[in-house]
């Protein structure tokens, strides 16, 4: 379980680095611990671009920049300090490669990557997509009031020894997040802020690709978890000229996550 953690974690540093592999395994994991690591990792993944309820113009607008950000794993630190009490796994970092196009009618497209990584026979990918619609565009309100929709694929592998003789095996972990939100925002020209609340869904799945399971709950080689979270948000948006800075928390799947942005867009 430790070393499944610390391998999450190094994956989701956005390929700085990767892990070597030779120290990595883990075995005996209990039902209740791989949804914790289901719904935590669903938290630190699900898709955020930091913008609120406003497109980015009535005609056309854009932005493209970085996100990182926090998200408080207290499911995962719990665990690791089952196996080691002096282990620091109380926050998982995560990221991306973001950018968002508005178009006429009031939709706007939104895409959060983390380009796919390979080394050491290790890959790790994560592409989120979303569809806003800002109602406002066509109903005019004091508010900007918007709906969007959201879908992530996290995808990571790696190997490892499994059995009795050990035998070199890989693993495949993928996570889907999908949701729904509400959103409504203020355009001050310069501040943005808004709020937002949604559904989400993570839905996650262990394949041991050899003949042993790494599970003390089922004697397959391939299990998943899903869980269901209300999600509420809040954050800002800052324009300055081109350049777009932003602030968010989000909680979700009973714990807390917090983004920033640095962009450029018109």
């Amino acid at each position: 379980m430790k070393k499944w953690f610390q391998w999450l974690t190094i994956g989701s540093l956005l390929g700085f680095s990767l892990p070597a592999l030779a120290d990595i395994g883990f075995t005996d994991v209990s039902e209740k611990e791989l949804e914790q690591i289901v719904e935590d990792f669903s938290a630190n993944f699900a898709h955020t671009t930091v913008t609120g309820a406003n497109t980015e113009g009535s005609i056309f607008g854009f932005q493209v920049g970085l996100i990182g950000g926090l998200t408080n794993t207290t499911n995962l630190e719990k665990l690791v300090k089952e196996f080691d009490a002096t282990a620091d796994a109380g926050k998982l970092p995560h990221g991306g490669l973001f950018g968002v196009v508005s178009v006429p009618m009031g939709f706007t497209f939104e895409a959060l990557v983390i380009p796919s990584l390979d080394a050491a026979g290790a890959s790790f990918s994560n592409t989120g997509l979303a569809l806003k619609w800002t109602l406002t565009e066509a109903i005019p309100l004091p508010v900007d009031v918007a709906l969007r929709a959201h879908y992530t694929k996290t995808s990571l592998e790696y190997s490892q020894l499994i059995g009795s003789p050990a035998v070199d095996t890989k693993v495949e972990y993928n996570n889907t997040t999908t949701g729904v939100q509400a959103l409504v925002g203020l355009n001050l020209r310069i501040l943005k802020p808004y709020l937002g609340v949604g559904t989400i869904s993570g839905d996650g799945e262990v394949n041991v690709k050899g003949t042993d399971t790494i599970f003390n709950f089922t004697s397959s080689t391939k299990a998943s978890k899903k869980s269901t979270s209300t999600q509420m948000i809040i954050g800002t948006e800052i324009s300055l000229m081109l350049v777009k800075l932003g602030l968010e928390y989000s909680s979700l799947f009973g714990t807390d996550r917090y983004s920033a942005k640095l962009a450029v867009g018109f």
